[in-house]
């Protein structure tokens, strides 16, 4: 778990979001070390997003209750929660 919060750090340090985080989308690059993780499936991620809007995407089984709500997310409240 700690390989990947840190994974999204790294994303959410250069500007993106995933915004399809899920377990088909974690890969172990080497069985013997279970913390060798990598973030695949950049599909619906955005760059910048500081600029941009509340799109209902991603996977429903997944996705947090704020946008199946459709409410108001951005990157202060992405880091509120993370």
């Amino acid at each position: 778990m700690k390989s990947i919060l840190k994974a999204i750090d790294y994303i959410h340090s250069n500007n993106i979001i995933h915004r399809d985080l899920k377990p088909d989308n974690i890969m172990i690059q080497n069985m013997n070390d279970l913390s060798s993780i990598c973030l695949i499936d950049f599909g619906l991620s955005i760059i910048n997003y500081d600029t941009f809007e509340n799109d209902y995407c991603g996977t429903l089984k997944f996705m947090a209750p704020e946008l199946i709500d459709k409410k108001f997310y951005n990157k202060v409240y992405i880091y509120m929660t993370f």
